[in-house]
């Protein structure tokens, strides 16, 4: 009787366990039974790259003068320039996109550099672009923006970023990391302005 009930409760702790491991299994065995109904190739995952879709309208310019040895700041987060209809509740997260412009205005001939910091730490998997020259960085920090403006001049720089959805397991944890830990990525705009001749 003693060995009955032994098995009794020893049988009841593995159903139970079975049970929590196919509940537990049924969302993977259902995409690959997805997969499989519609007739889905399997293939090498691919990345998708939002900057190959058109350059969306920039509704927020940071403004700076690049007058002869004048620096200037000015503090972005970057949910500010999120494209709305990337988003429902103006967060950071995978499949979302914006722009900014850097508009750099001068009374003078000069040469200006324009350097981004980074405030707090970025999504891995977040990207920039300078829409003028389709370069694309994995960090604010490593865009290289410099040149020359003529007196009275203007000139705007669009730059874009996305947070592209992965498609391998790696990327996928890093992205569900990110999500999680980061709600907004700030950083620092500084534009420095020196005379040419």
């Amino acid at each position: 009787m003693k060995n009955l009930r032994k098995y009794g409760a020893v049988g009841t702790i593995l159903i139970v366990g079975i049970v929590l491991m196919l509940l537990y299994r049924i969302p993977m065995l259902q995409t690959l039974y997805d997969d499989i109904i519609m007739f889905k190739k399997i293939e090498e995952p691919k990345i998708q790259n939002k900057f190959e879709t058109p350059k969306p309208q920039s509704h927020i310019q940071y403004v700076f003068d690049v007058t002869s040895d004048k620096i200037e700041f000015q503090n972005i987060n970057l949910i500010d320039s999120l494209k709305r209809e990337s988003t429902l509740n103006d967060m950071l997260a995978p499949g979302i996109e914006g722009a900014f412009d850097v508009v750099l205005n001068t009374n003078i001939n000069a040469d200006y550099k324009i350097n981004f910091k980074s405030s707090n730490q970025k999504p891995k998997n977040l990207k920039f672009q300078i829409s003028e020259t389709n370069t694309i960085t994995n960090s604010l920090d490593d865009l290289n923006i410099q040149g020359y403006l003529q007196k009275n001049a203007q000139k705007t720089i669009n730059i874009r970023w996305c947070w592209s959805y992965e498609n391998t397991k790696e990327g996928n944890f890093q992205d569900t990391l990110d999500s999680k830990n980061i709600q907004n990525y700030s950083f620092t705009i500084c534009a420095v302005g020196e005379q040419r001749g």
